[in-house]
């Protein structure tokens, strides 16, 4: 009888500690999450995923947890990890937007633009009229040259809502793209009425009149672009290519320069600076342009050595 009650007493702690333990567990978890979203809140992202990780350590089946460690991974641009914790949430429930939408952005800015484009075209199965699912999803195509789905994709944008500068200005620059040039005008100038002394916008109409050679439309805008962000190594070469064909050799050379300055690699810049300095009779200068316009695989370099150089 004795030792029956003993085993009974011990008995009984053990349940008392396993119920304790439980309790512990329990409470910890918790306070965790509390801790997490705290973190969050404050944007402390790194930390906020590092209690989210013990949370998840303590229960692997809180989807909550994968999802919002996923956001935080998202906000410190460690894409790859968020789409991982998305995923998890994903294959558990393969219609929850929130982590459909988040892995797809994910995706994109990873550029992974195939996935992405995948999970914008489930998005939208799940919410057709998501003004900024058809955005990204349009983004997306653009940067994966589907000018023509893109270009659909920001005009339904456009219908949802008409004062959308960005899908004007992105529109815009797929219609540059597929050379229909008034309708990238016509979007570019709606695109710079609503942001003004925007470099982009600028640089983008300055390109559309440069494509079309209406060279003396483009030179304001360039150098207004310019003015506005000079480091931009694209536009100080369209900037000396018009002054190149304009004549205005010094501030050709000049540009192109700028152009070398900001992209050590660019080959046209050397190229033509090279042609410039042929103009002003320098041609040492200009081989030495040649030289690395060469080494940098430029079409037309070799023939201009031969010519000038030999």
């Amino acid at each position: 009888m004795h030792k029956n009650k003993e085993m009974r007493l011990f008995s009984y702690v053990l349940l008392l500690m396993f119920f304790a333990i439980g309790n512990i567990h329990a409470q910890t978890e918790s306070e965790f999450l509390t801790t997490a979203v705290k973190e969050y809140s404050l944007k402390e992202y790194a930390k906020s995923a590092e209690t989210y990780t013990k949370v998840i350590a303590l229960n692997n089946q809180n989807l909550s947890a994968y999802f919002n460690r996923g956001l935080c991974y998202f906000r410190t641009e460690n894409y790859t990890k968020a789409i991982a914790d998305f995923s998890i949430v994903i294959a558990k429930n393969s219609n929850d937007i929130d982590a459909i939408n988040y892995r797809a952005q994910s995706y994109q800015w990873a550029e992974q633009y195939a996935q992405a484009l995948s999970d914008f075209n489930k998005l939208l199965e799940l919410k057709p009229n998501s003004t900024p699912a058809l955005y990204n999803r349009g983004l997306t195509n653009y940067y994966l040259s589907n000018y023509k789905e893109a270009i659909s994709d920001f005009s339904l944008v456009i219908k949802n809502n008409p004062g959308d500068t960005e899908a004007y200005l992105t529109r815009g620059i797929c219609y540059l793209e597929t050379g229909e040039h008034q309708k990238a005008l016509s979007d570019l100038f709606v695109a710079e009425k609503k942001l003004t002394n925007s470099p982009q916008i600028e640089y983008n109409i300055g390109l559309v009149y440069f494509e079309m050679k209406e060279y003396n439309n483009a030179l304001p805008k360039i150098k207004k672009s310019l003015e506005l962000d000079p480091n931009q190594p694209k536009a100080n070469f369209i900037l000396g290519f018009i002054h190149a064909h304009n004549k205005n050799t010094a501030l050709a050379i000049q540009a192109f320069t700028a152009t070398i300055k900001q992209d050590p690699n660019y080959r046209d810049a050397y190229y033509f600076r090279g042609v410039s300095y042929l103009e002003l009779y320098k041609n040492e200068l200009a081989c030495v342009d040649f030289k690395k316009a060469l080494a940098l695989k430029h079409p037309d370099a070799q023939n201009q050595l031969t010519k000038n150089c030999l």
